[in-house]
């Protein structure tokens, strides 16, 4: 059941494809007004005309540095960060969908996660189960 989230608001990051877009149009589907963040380009554009009653602003929100001088840091290849240390005890070996992601967006925003204050939920394959 997702709930009603008529009345409320939402500012999604990264809101011009994969993760972002899918948390945007699932919010938007609720009944949120939802304000879409990215890059400038097309891809927000189409994002702002497909979402009912969303707004766009285009920001570049991005550090693409931060994975490449983590691995230098620890000696390792920037091209081998992914699957080597981020998927390494995941034994899924694949990363989550935008899908999965944006479905459990409704539950976190709705009436029934009124407690839910300063907790993060974690989806992350298992990995801190490790």
């Amino acid at each position: 059941m997702v709930p009603d989230l008529a009345g409320r608001s939402a500012l999604v990051t990264g809101a011009a494809s994969g993760i972002g877009l899918a948390v945007a149009r699932t919010l938007s589907a609720a009944g949120a007004t939802v304000c879409l963040s990215d890059r400038p380009g097309d891809a927000l554009d189409v994002a702002a005309v497909e979402i009912p009653g969303s707004t766009a602003h285009a920001a570049d929100l991005s550090d693409r540095s931060q994975i490449e001088s983590q691995a230098a840091a620890h000696g390792i290849e920037p091209a081998a960060a992914l699957n080597d240390v981020l998927l390494a005890p995941n034994a899924v070996k694949r990363l989550i969908e935008p899908a999965d992601v944006a479905a459990m967006v409704p539950v976190v925003c709705g009436p029934a996660a009124w407690a839910m204050t300063g907790s993060a939920l974690a989806m992350d394959a298992g990995w801190l189960a490790h």
